[in-house]
Order: C-alpha cells, then structure tokens, then sequence
C-alpha cells in the first residue's frame, strides 16, 4: 500500500507512506534455483534472512539440482574453481560450465567477491543441520521431452538421498503464460515426484510474463508457497517512507 503524505504542486517533490505485508516461516526456506526467483520470491515476502551461495545464480533448469547436489556431497570443492566468462560474458566455473554467476561480472578479478561466496557457502553449511525447505524453480518450457522429465526425475533423486526427515525439497513448474506449455511432459513429471517422500511439487504457477515481468505477480507468492506445503504466515506490516 502507497500513501501520498506530502506533495508540493509545480515540483516533482513527493512523499509517500508505504505500508509492505511481511510474512514469517518457523523454518529456513533456501532458494537454490534454478535462478534467481525462488530468492527473488523470498524478497519480496520479506522472509528472506542470509544471503546464500545459489540466490542469484543462473543453471541449465534440467540440471540446476544436480548442480546443487553435487556442490553440497563435494563441500562445493569445484563451485569456483576455472573460473572463465562464457560466450554471454558471465563468470562461469570449468567444473560447472552450465551454471552462471550473472551478478557477479568481476568474479574472476574481485578477490571479494569470492570472499563473499565463501562466507555464503559456511553459512549455508550451518544450516543443512535444521528442519527447512529447499525451494527450486524449473521452467515448464525445459521439459521438451519425457527423456527430459526423466533426465529431471534422476536429479530429485539423488538430492532426494541428502534429506533428513526435517527437511523438504519443494519444486515448482513455472510458466510463462499458460500450463499449456509442455502439458504432457510436465503432468509426468508431476505423476513421478508425488510419489516420492521429503518432495513436493507443485504445477499451476504461471507468470503471465507479457503482463507482469520476469517476476510474475508478487501476491500470488503466498498461494505458491502453499500449494508447496511451506508454512508461512503473516508478520507485522513493514512501514517506510519513499
């Protein structure tokens, strides 16, 4: 909500009352893509709390979780190491070529930058110990083919056997404008994880990126984190001025 509070005619000097919802979950929820929205939508519900080695990165979605299960078994031994840029200009690692540091163009020259994954990555670290949601994001357009729901349904897997019984791995299928968007395939790939235990998938988010951005629709977040079986709930309104 946005309240004009003071404005002066025949200036451009404005000031409003904004009044944000926030929202709490008794647990850790920790974003590991595919790419930066999972992260995004924690921002934006204000319940985002450390800033942790996948937020803002940008991975293959059919192998995003393999990415993630193999930095975690490895103790994330090759997330940096051969550090080069990619034919898009973005840092990218030998051991991972299909997993891009986007926000991060100096990586290779900024010994701070590296600094900064490597306090993420301990931090992420104390917290593989707790009851949380793992919370990854794949794009309906990916899932082109069954071979791919099954190239897909392998990685659950395996992330699957790093689970304790504390710990839930929620996936949604995200769509640009319509479920339309490889119906089929994602309908399989919906059949396979339900049976699955410590996975949860969820098949109606849809962006309507014409009309909404790259983001979506922000008050939809709330509904997608049900429909994922994430507890969160209200918290007191955030207040400040702009």
């Amino acid at each position: 909500m946005k309240i004009p509070i003071f404005y002066f005619p025949k200036t451009r000097f404005k000031k409003y009352l904004i009044i944000e919802k926030t929202f709490k979950c008794a647990d850790e929820i920790i974003p590991i893509g595919c790419d930066c929205h999972p992260a995004y939508t924690l921002q934006k519900l204000n319940i985002r709390k450390h800033s942790l080695p996948f937020d803002w990165l940008n991975t293959d979605p059919l192998r995003g979780l393999e990415f993630v299960t193999n930095n975690l078994a490895t103790s994330f031994s090759g997330f940096l190491s051969g550090l080069y840029k990619n034919e898009r200009g973005h840092p990218v690692s030998e051991r991972y070529p299909y997993a891009e540091f986007m926000h991060e163009k100096n990586l290779i020259e900024n010994k701070l930058d590296r600094e900064k994954f490597s306090r993420r990555i301990i931090r992420l670290e104390k917290l593989r110990d707790q009851a949380c949601y793992y919370l990854y994001n794949i794009t309906g357009s990916s899932l082109e083919t069954e071979n791919h729901v099954i190239k897909f349904y392998k990685s659950v897997i395996a992330f699957q056997s790093l689970l304790k019984e504390n710990q839930l791995l929620c996936i949604y299928i995200r769509h640009d404008e319509s479920l339309k968007e490889n119906k089929h395939n994602c309908e399989m790939l919906l059949g396979l994880i339900s049976k699955l235990s410590y996975v949860k998938c969820s098949n109606f988010y849809i962006k309507n990126k014409d009309k909404n951005g790259i983001w979506g629709n922000k008050n939809k977040y709330p509904m997608l984190y049900k429909s994922l079986g994430i507890k969160i709930s209200l918290g007191l309104p955030r207040i400040k001025f702009h």
